[in-house]
């Protein structure tokens, strides 16, 4: 008999997310890793992701960024300590092996955005949160690449940032992981 999503979704909150898709360890390159684990944000803003059992999240404050809100980390390596460069808010990959994908998710109450100018050519909340729109940025530090989108939602601003090193870091699961993020 087929179990309803209704079901589904609440037997996952249930156990903590770890109920979904099983599917056998895989190794960089035999395709993405199965997101079988969920993390659902609580309290406002109720953000989601999904992430392989094999990586780690985060969420708990690692920066000294004090505006915007850090909602989660999602890493392929052990997330250590406080990875922070001065006051900048961005995490310090130079703590990670060069293999690392790191995914940020920070919000932001709307009028904050507005008036910080931020809410210029976000993309709508409603439309999901893609890898494909994010947009490449620096290659700090060397060695890994950044991407990020900027999204509205009706309450809250979010911006998406990923840190991926160039030496081999799964970029397939990455983009299943920044696919299943849901925002409100």
């Amino acid at each position: 008999m087929e179990m309803s999503t209704t079901r589904r979704r609440f037997l996952q909150f249930a156990s903590g997310g770890v109920l979904g898709t099983a599917v056998a360890g895989t190794t960089a390159g035999a395709g993405p890793q199965a997101t079988d684990r969920r993390y659902w944000r609580p309290c406002s803003p109720n953000v989601e992701v999904h992430y392989p059992r094999s990586w780690h999240l985060e969420t708990t404050v690692l920066t000294d960024l004090v505006g915007p809100t850090e909602l989660f980390y999602v890493s392929s390596r052990p997330i250590r300590g406080h990875a922070s460069v001065g006051e900048s808010g961005v995490p310090d990959m130079t703590l990670f092996p060069p293999d690392t994908v790191l995914i940020r998710l920070i919000g932001y109450p709307e009028d904050e955005a507005e008036h910080h100018g931020w809410s210029n050519g976000r993309r709508p909340a409603s439309d999901g949160v893609r890898f494909d729109d994010l947009a490449e940025g620096d290659s700090w530090p060397p060695g890994f690449v950044h991407r990020s989108q900027w999204y509205a939602g009706p309450a809250f601003g979010y911006t998406v940032g990923l840190w991926a090193g160039t030496a081999g870091a799964d970029m397939e699961t990455a983009r299943a992981v920044v696919d299943s993020i849901k925002l409100p």
